[in-house]
């Protein structure tokens, strides 16, 4: 199998999990979250895109490492994840990112 073969297919698979699941009660967040860990930037991507218009609470804290990823995509898509709708980035960013900001700062 080529290298380029395995990416897509590397890419595709947590894509494929959750159309799957996407009937049960399953929350997609927790098929893709432990995706953006990967080394591979395309599977990274590929979970990033999903999680794109997730509201799961998790994605603030999941996000921060990749706003400094090596991959100019992965830092825009991570950057659109946590603030995706102008309209409640304010809420958003006062509920949500306020306490993550603070708690990365009491760490360094």
């Amino acid at each position: 199998m080529t290298n380029k073969l395995q990416v897509s297919i590397a890419a595709i698979g947590p894509i494929l999990v959750a159309f799957c699941i996407s009937g049960s009660s399953v929350n997609p967040a927790d098929v893709y979250l432990p995706r953006l860990k990967d080394k591979d930037a395309d599977v990274r991507i590929a979970a990033l895109r999903e999680l794109l218009t997730s509201l799961d609470s998790r994605i603030p804290e999941a996000m921060l490492p990749l706003l400094s990823d090596e991959g100019n995509s992965i830092r825009r898509l991570a950057a659109r994840a946590v603030l995706p709708e102008p309209e409640r980035a304010m809420g958003h960013l006062r509920t949500t990112w306020v306490p993550v900001f603070d708690r990365y700062d009491n760490l360094h």
